[in-house]
């Protein structure tokens, strides 16, 4: 009976040295609330919203944040203004671009039509833009205010991807042509690398130029003053045209009036002799 007893015992002692915890299972548990602890504030904050979240409404989904993507934005604008005095708004102008930190592409002025006018580009940093055209508004009367902007933030990410997705390609064939023995196929590789480097050459300079349009915001601006009417003065010219025909026409009467009386002068030295013997047969008598 004894020798059934002892593989018992021995079996039930076996089993229960299994489910004991060992010593290193025990030191790890203690441990675990330390390393909780020690997690970064960045994570805790980060974990603190969705699970807040979680709280209110168990069943939702919680999108996590993320970070703010730089929009490019290119502005473009007009204005024209009717102003009081053309030189010291000019005046004003010059300091408005100094102070906001802007550029002063061209300038045209001109008198014509009884105004003396001036049109101005003038490159603003986006950030200033709008009050710059505020500040500017209030320089004289305004008469058109025209200002456009365009989202260019997917078109310069777009270009980004096709100029490394075209480098890409370039690099395959540049390898392939490493080990290409055929000449077909390394014309093929040389012809497809010089068209995917024009495109690239392309894709690059829309890029730039889109870089160039939202690094600046751009504005036409056209100003003038009506200058005042000039005094009324005398115009002779008519006048003297007028006596001038008329004095010539008198000539051509007078010229008419001998051209009807050319007998009386034919007939005038005749009466003259005629007289003259009359007088000098009375004296005779």
């Amino acid at each position: 009976m004894k020798r059934l007893l002892y593989p018992v015992l021995l079996g039930l002692g076996l089993a229960a040295c299994g489910q004991a915890p060992s010593e290193t299972q025990v030191a790890d548990a203690a441990e675990s609330p330390q390393v909780a602890t020690q997690a970064s504030p960045a994570t805790s904050s980060a974990a603190a919203i969705p699970s807040a979240a979680l709280a209110d409404n168990p069943g939702s989904v919680v999108a996590l944040p993320t970070p703010e993507l730089a929009r490019n934005i290119v502005y473009r604008g007009q204005m024209s203004l009717m102003v009081d005095d053309f030189d010291q708004t000019t005046q004003r102008v010059t300091e408005l671009i100094r102070r906001h930190r802007a550029v002063l592409g061209t300038a045209h002025e001109s008198r014509a039509n009884g105004q003396h006018q001036q049109e101005m580009t003038i490159k603003v940093p986006p950030a200033n833009y709008l009050a710059f055209l505020a500040e500017l508004s209030q320089f004289g009367q305004v008469e058109t205010k025209d200002v456009a902007s365009a989202d260019v933030t997917a078109d310069m990410l777009n270009a980004a991807v096709i100029i490394d997705v075209k480098q890409q390609a370039v690099a395959r064939n540049q390898q392939e042509l490493t080990h290409a023995k055929n000449a077909a196929k390394t014309q093929r590789l040389q012809t497809q690398n010089q068209q995917l480097n024009g495109e690239i050459a392309a894709v690059r300079a829309r890029l730039k130029e889109l870089g160039e349009e939202s690094a600046w915001a751009s504005l036409t601006l056209r100003y003038h003053q009506v200058l005042p009417a000039p005094s009324p003065t005398r115009d002779v010219a008519p006048e003297f045209t007028a006596a001038f025909q008329q004095g010539w026409s008198v000539l051509l009467r007078l010229a008419l009036v001998l051209a009807y009386g050319w007998p009386l002068v034919l007939l005038a030295p005749v009466v003259f002799w005629w007289r003259r013997r009359w007088q000098l047969r009375n004296a005779h008598v």
